[in-house]
């Protein structure tokens, strides 16, 4: 199941229109969010986007987006996901 704020359609959560450009995938969930947004707010994830990743990326890719995978539940990922965007409001 993919996750991001917005609709669902077929087990998929959209944000819409608004382009997203990482996956976080907690347990069998997947997030859709902005990597600008998990930057801003999170030293970790954006001292890990530094890290150079390989290029062989075959498998960690969906639609055209890195997949970060964590070791978090998927109902605490969610819960910092909607932080993060409602720090926008």
């Amino acid at each position: 199941m993919i996750l991001a704020l917005g609709f669902v359609y077929s087990g998929i959560v959209l944000l819409g229109s608004i382009q997203v450009n990482v996956v976080l995938q907690a347990e069998n969930t997947q997030f859709r969010v902005h990597r600008s947004m998990l930057l801003r707010h999170s030293h970790v994830l954006k001292d890990m986007f530094e890290i150079p990743q390989p290029e062989n990326t075959e498998g960690h890719i969906i639609e055209g987006c890195p997949v970060v995978h964590l070791y978090d539940s998927s109902q605490d990922v969610e819960i910092v996901i909607s932080i993060f965007y409602d720090n926008l409001q």
